[in-house]
């Protein structure tokens, strides 16, 4: 059942949407602001289909402790993280620019997928 929250709603009681940045599998994602710090922030709510499950909201918090425990500067902060009547939800830092799908889009023919088992080299 996907559900999109509105621009203006409140999340947490400090969390004011503006507007919806995109969605996953999982759920979807807002540019949002703190409402005391005036930070703008990415919040990512679990779909509500999923809320009830335990299971799936307990992967939906790993996950953002995995981003946590990785701390390196290619990948997004969490800043928070908790429940709400709109469900739960985790807290990144906003960062602007190209997503993905846009860079991939912009690319066209430069982009070489890979096979499956196919050797390749990483930068790490």
């Amino acid at each position: 059942m996907a559900r999109h929250l509105e621009a203006g709603a409140i999340v947490a009681d400090k969390y004011k949407l503006i507007e919806r940045l995109g969605g996953g599998g999982m759920g979807d994602v807002y540019r949002a602001e703190h409402m005391l710090a005036g930070r703008l922030v990415a919040l990512k709510v679990l779909r509500a289909d999923f809320a009830d499950n335990e299971d799936l909201t307990r992967r939906f918090f790993m996950e953002a402790q995995a981003v946590n425990k990785i701390r390196h500067p290619n990948i997004v902060d969490v800043i928070d993280a908790g429940f709400s009547r709109e469900g739960p939800y985790v807290v990144m830092e906003c960062l602007e620019g190209t997503s993905l799908a846009q860079a991939l889009s912009r690319l066209g023919d430069k982009v070489r997928w890979l096979t499956p088992g196919e050797p390749t080299e990483v930068d790490v």
